[in-house]
C-alpha cells in the first residue's frame, strides 16, 4: 500500500484521529501532496456534486467541508484505492462516510475508516 495525504491533514487534526491515522500508516510508504490548481479545481466541483438541502430547512443547502473536498479530489487524481478518514464516524449522514456512495461513484474514490484499513492489515506472527 502506498498513501497519499494533502498538505490540510497537518491542520486538521486536532482530536485523537492522529493517532489513528498514525497507526494505519505505520510502516507505509508514501508522501504529501500541496494542493495544486488541478485538485482545487475538483474539490470545487464535489463541492457543488454534494451539495444537499439541509432536511430541515429546505432553503438551506449543505456542502461537504472544503478541507474534505481537497482530500477526495487528491485521492481521486493520485488513482488511490482508498481514503481512510473518520469524518463521520459518529454516524453523521451529511459526511464523507455518509456520502460514500456517491462520491464513488462520482469520483472513483472508496472511503473508509481507520478500523476498516486496520481489520484489512496482517497480523504479525
Amino acid at each position: 500500500m502506498y498513501a497519499v495525504s494533502g498538505t490540510v491533514l497537518m491542520a486538521e487534526l486536532l482530536d485523537n484521529s492522529f493517532d489513528l491515522i498514525d497507526k494505519v500508516l505505520d510502516g507505509i510508504k508514501g508522501e504529501l501532496i500541496d494542493g495544486s490548481g488541478p485538485i482545487m479545481s475538483l474539490a470545487r466541483t464535489i463541492r457543488k456534486k454534494t451539495r444537499r438541502r439541509h432536511p430541515d430547512k429546505p432553503n438551506v443547502f449543505q456542502f461537504l467541508d472544503l478541507p474534505d473536498c481537497i482530500h477526495i479530489a487528491t485521492a481521486s487524481i493520485y488513482k488511490c484505492d482508498c481514503l481512510v478518514t473518520t469524518d463521520g464516524i459518529s454516524g453523521a449522514e451529511f459526511s464523507m462516510i455518509g456520502l460514500s456512495s456517491v462520491i464513488l461513484r462520482e469520483f472513483g474514490v472508496e472511503i473508509v475508516t481507520p478500523m476498516q484499513v486496520i481489520a484489512q492489515q496482517p497480523l504479525p506472527i
